[in-house]
């Protein structure tokens, strides 16, 4: 063991949601040498406003500024994710008391896809506080090349693409006993109604006689939590007399997950719009042929007859035809994993996004005048 000197910033990390990403975001900080202090607008949400989502949003962050006043003005950066709504009450932070300000852009809150009913900009009034969000950020960051075009579509300048970061150590391939009677297809979702509709499955649910009629013994197992999608999901197994071959698993931890990765014969996800198609890469990283769509983020993350198979959005019968040459091929599918994972581990690993995060923090420290802090930290 060997100490050395580091500069070490204060950061408050504002997020919308607490989620896995939010939690690696705070190690990969702290592993940085930083002192992070976690703020999150949903604590300080009121019963009385919560179903007035401008009022709410509003009443929220006005709270949790006025709590975390002394965190807040004793921090070097404010660092957001989601450029809206969170990212404007940091900017008007930043602005009053001269905080650096990062924003990370990733998706629902700069993307406009109508047809889902998918992004804070589809209300227009909206736009203006993101654009000057954007603009008056210290730095902009998005977690894919397609969120970056997004965010300059309105008016983000020089934005530097930080993709997501899996932790390949944790999802990576085990040594398990693969069933030889049944194929399995795996997908992963939070089964909310615009989930469900964003993420596509029901056409997932219509390809999958097509598949049956080819491997009658094919499984596919739904992942994630059941909320009102769930319900629409279930009726449409129903009606399609395929009760037998679907299955619902909920909720289920992470040892859980990477056990099916490693189960599975392939992972699909049909998604209609994705800002960075993170449960695709941990798939890749687990050593598993990814199916998907040629839509948005995910050709950024896989590439097409070299990982896995890209098809058209909302076409059952493309998805299937996919599915099926996958399933009869083997060898092409141990291929196709082994190449995701190396691709994963090169660009989309929790590493890299280390290293970037880094070098992002030093020009921005360059840039900003704060107090030099010293401190030791073991390596």
């Amino acid at each position: 063991m060997r100490n050395r000197n580091v500069v070490v910033m204060r950061v408050c990390l504002l997020t919308a949601f607490h989620a896995s990403w939010t939690k690696q975001e705070v190690s990969i900080l702290r592993e940085l040498g930083h002192v992070v202090h976690l703020l999150y607008p949903g604590e300080y949400i009121s019963e009385r406003v919560y179903n007035i989502p401008v009022v709410g949003s509003i009443c929220a962050h006005a709270k949790l500024f006025l709590m975390n006043m002394r965190v807040l003005l004793s921090s070097d950066l404010i660092y957001c994710w989601f450029v809206f709504p969170s990212g404007v009450f940091a900017m008007i932070f930043g602005k009053l008391f001269r905080k650096p300000v990062i924003l990370t852009a990733i998706g629902s809150d700069v993307a406009l896809v109508p047809s889902i009913q998918y992004g804070a900009p589809s209300k227009s009034y909206y736009r203006s506080l993101i654009s000057w969000a954007l603009n008056n950020a210290t730095m902009v960051m998005a977690i894919s090349r397609d969120v970056a075009f997004w965010a300059e579509r309105w008016g983000g300048r020089d934005i530097n693409v930080v993709y997501e970061g899996i932790d390949t150590q944790k999802f990576r391939p085990l040594e398990i006993d693969e069933s030889e009677e049944d194929h399995v297809l795996l997908t992963v979702s939070v089964l909310d109604e615009l989930n469900v509709k964003r993420k596509d499955f029901e056409s997932l649910l219509f390809s999958f006689p097509q598949v049956l009629s080819a491997f009658p013994s094919a499984k596919l197992v739904i992942v994630g939590r059941k909320g009102e999608g769930y319900r629409i999901l279930r009726h449409t197994v129903r009606k399609l007399k395929i009760e037998n071959n679907v299955i619902f698993k909920g909720s289920v931890s992470d040892c859980e997950l990477i056990e099916l990765h490693n189960k599975c014969d392939i992972f699909v996800l049909p998604s209609l719009h994705e800002g960075f198609p993170t449960v695709c890469a941990e798939a890749q990283a687990c050593g598993k042929a990814v199916i998907s769509t040629d839509v948005s983020s995910i050709p950024e993350v896989i590439v097409d007859h070299e990982t896995g198979l890209l098809v058209r959005p909302r076409d059952p019968r493309a998805l299937a035809a996919a599915i099926n040459t996958l399933l009869s091929n083997s060898v092409l599918r141990k291929k196709m994993g082994e190449a995701g994972r190396k691709r994963v581990i090169g660009l989309f690993s929790k590493i890299v996004r280390k290293k970037k995060i880094h070098e992002a923090l030093a020009r921005v420290r360059k840039q900003s005048s704060f107090p030099r802090r010293q401190e030791r930290i073991s390596e």
